[in-house]
Parts: structure tokens; sequence; C-alpha cells
């Protein structure tokens, strides 16, 4: 019987572009090219021609991705693996990872994961990931994240849903306005001026906020350009931004006015969506939510990142204007080293609980004592009889930030309870200073 190393070769090399084309048109070299179509095709998009290939390939580069594939060794002639692209893609790359209380860590970032339909269920995915993960294990990286197309794959090797978010409607003509009057001011820009102003508004919002992921390359041209296929910017996206009391820029929005359709029930008023808002503060999210209310022959206004513990349903002076229309997971974290994973964050309140974890792939296995202390914890190996609470890492993953409530994956099923009280004593660890929220897609 042949075994997947009889068949395949899995491959890792750093993303690459062609060293003999200038940087006004950058082109991928050839096993980047070749992974990037793959992955490509894996994700239903269009095949990519030689510019397109370029545009990704720089983006990868300026990320510094490791991309996997799983070749053929014997490709049938004709076959798209014939001319070298893989049939299985994988990548991984480091970004900060916002853990609470400004503090950052390095989180290996999960992506591009496709295996052709051909070839699944043949070990590709597990062997893809399982050598990432111990990889970054080795490196020292203490925890993994990934947003994940399907939300069936990714807990068996470990993940867990930290991050949730929603995506919300508003009745413009409902929704009356702001009970109360945000501090600074609002003005309409050019989109493109946003390069330069961009990244040190997302750069604090990422310092203030717990599970911010920082962004790549790649999100930084979905979100700013919107690029259209052939990779020029959108010229129906629209732009404002945010200044405070001293005239600094503290958030930015971008959106465009998509047409109502022509269906039954159809009000014929078209409907603004949020591109990208990103806001440093409290009076600049809603000082840009002001704005958008206010923008004329709109019906209604959708954002599809909003938080879960989103303050504008307070704000508004009709609540019930606001509708969630989705609600799903978001970021996934995979804990790789639970003393360095649970020490780097702050904790809320002083306490003493041991933890009992279970791991099939053996990174975190384990009972942990945590002690907090002054904001501070302390987590060390354990050997204990019994541990006061059982659970796996994917669950330690959704509990680690805060994201999710022990008491309520206790109900669920994912926490055990061995010793009475400690779900609670957990739980006021746990709390967050500000609401878990992430709005970078990798």
């Amino acid at each position: 019987m042949s075994t997947l190393d009889d068949d395949y070769d899995i491959r890792t090399f750093a993303a690459a572009l062609d060293p003999e084309a200038g940087d006004e048109s950058p082109r991928a070299d050839d096993a980047t090219a070749a992974w990037v179509a793959a992955e490509s095709m894996g994700f239903h998009e269009p095949a990519p021609d030689d510019a397109a290939l370029g545009r990704s390939a720089r983006r990868l580069v300026a990320d510094g991705r490791r991309l996997t594939g799983a070749y053929r060794r014997e490709a049938n002639p004709g076959s798209l693996d014939a001319d070298g692209r893989p049939v299985a893609t994988f990548t991984s790359f480091d970004k900060t990872l916002h853990v609470g209380g400004g503090r950052l860590v390095e989180a290996d970032l999960v992506a591009g994961v496709t295996v052709q339909p051909t070839h699944r269920r043949r070990g590709l995915l597990r062997r893809m990931m399982t050598d990432d993960l111990a990889r970054a294990k080795a490196a020292g990286t203490p925890v993994a994240a990934l947003t994940a197309s399907e939300a069936s794959i990714y807990r068996r090797f470990g993940f867990g849903v930290g991050v949730r978010e929603r995506t919300i409607e508003v009745d413009v003509r409902r929704a009356g306005g702001l009970l109360s009057e945000p501090e600074g001011s609002t003005e309409l820009v050019a989109p493109a001026s946003l390069a330069e102003t961009a990244p040190a508004v997302f750069a604090r919002f990422h310092s203030r906020t717990p599970g911010s992921i920082d962004r790549h390359a790649g999100s930084w041209d979905a979100v700013l350009r919107r690029e259209r296929p052939d990779g020029t910017p959108d010229p129906a996206v629209r732009a404002a931004v945010h200044r405070d009391a001293t005239g600094t820029i503290d958030g930015y929005v971008t959106y465009r006015v998509e047409s109502a359709g022509g269906g039954a029930g159809s009000t014929g008023v078209p409907t603004l969506v949020v591109v990208d808002l990103v806001a440093a503060t409290d009076d600049a999210y809603l000082g840009l939510w002001q704005l958008l209310l206010a923008v004329d022959l709109v019906a209604t206004v959708r954002y599809p990142n909003a938080p879960q513990h989103d303050p504008l349903a307070h704000a508004l002076v009709d609540g019930r204007a606001l509708t969630i229309v989705h609600d799903e997971d978001h970021v996934w974290f995979r804990i790789l080293d639970p003393v360095a994973a649970l020490q780097a964050r702050p904790w809320a309140a002083d306490g003493v609980v041991t933890v009992a974890i279970g791991d099939a792939l053996g990174h975190a296995a384990g009972t942990y004592r945590i002690t907090s202390e002054g904001g501070d914890a302390t987590v060390k190996k354990a050997a204990v009889r019994r541990a006061d609470l059982e659970l796996d890492v994917a669950t330690l993953g959704s509990l680690w930030l805060g994201g999710f409530d022990p008491v309520t994956l206790a109900a669920a099923g994912l926490v055990r309870e061995r010793r009475k009280g400690a779900v609670a004593r957990l739980r006021a660890m746990l709390a967050p200073e500000r609401p878990v929220h992430g709005i970078t897609y990798f």
C-alpha cells in the first residue's frame, strides 16, 4: 500500500519574486506563481494572469510568508498539477496579537489552506498543519491562529474559537441619531489619503483591543483600495476620518453605496456598506457612525465586522433600528505553550486554579497551576492528584483572552469542574479589560 510520502512531496519555501523583473511590474518566481494559482483555484477565484500573480507574490513576500505545497510525484499528462502546481496549499507567517493591557505576542498565522477535491482524505492537510505547528512550537511561538472558511475542520488540530464577529444593519430612518454627541469632528477625504494615516490609526486600535491581530499587506490593499480584478482601486469606495479635539485623526471609515434590488418588498433605496471602520477611541467610533447615518439617499447601513459587544446598540435613539443579520466565528486560537501564553496576558483578579489540559498533538498537554496576583500570573506544571478543572486545548483557546465565559463553556460540557467554585474563580480571573474584538482577516 502506498503512503503519503510515496505519492507526494511536501515542500515549504519562502514566497519570492522573479529577480529579473522590475519593481514596477513584479513577477512571481515559478514556484510562487504555481502555488498562488493552486490557492486561487481552491478558493474559487478567477485564474490569475501574470500581473495578478505578481501582485499576490509581492504581498506574500512583504509578509515573509512560508508557503507549503503538496506535489504529486507522478502527475498525469494534461492534469493541472503536471505543470508544477501543488494539489494542496498551506501558508503561515508571523504577526503580533494583542492579549490585553497593551501587551503583544507573536502568533503563527495559518492561511491559504486548500486541498483539491481529487486529493482529499489522504492526510495532506494533517501533515501540513502538524508540521507547521511543530515548527512554530520549536521556534518558541506561544500560539497559532487562523480564520476559517469552514467551522468544522480545525478543532481536531486544537484550535478553538477565540473571537466572534457579527454583521449588523441599521435602519437609518428609524435610528433617530445618537443619544449623546461624540467629541471631535468628521470629514470626507479621498481614499488614497488614508495610505499615510490609516496604519497609525490601526496601530492605536490594535494596542487597545484584546484579540486584535496586526494587519498584513494583503489586508491593507483590500480595505483601502478595495481592488477590482485588474488590481486598480474601486472608484465606488468613499472615505471619511474622525479627528479628536486637537485635530489628530483617531478613526477612519471606507464605504460604498450599493444599489437596491428591484425584487418584491424592495424599498428602491440603496444600502451603504462599510468596507473598513477603524476607531482608536470610543468617540471616534460613535462619530464615524454619526456620519454614516447622515449620508443622504440611503435606507440602511450594513457593517460586516461589528463587535459582539457593540456600543452602537446603546447609543442609538431607537436601539431597535439595529438588527443582527449574521453572527459567526472569526479568529481561532491554538495554544502551543500554555505557560508562555497564559503568562503573557493580564489577569483581572487574584486567585489560584489548577487546570488539566488535553491535547492530542501533545504541545499543551499537562496539568498547570495558574496563580494570578496583581494583574500578572505565574503558570507552572503541577503534580496534583486531581485538577480543579479539566478541558481540552481547543477550549483553552476559546477561554484564553476572555472572549468566552467559562460558565457558558462548562454548561456546554467543554469545561469539567472538579472542585466546586473553580469555574467562577477562573471566570473572574480571565475577565478582559475591554471586549475581545478583531478586524483582521488572513
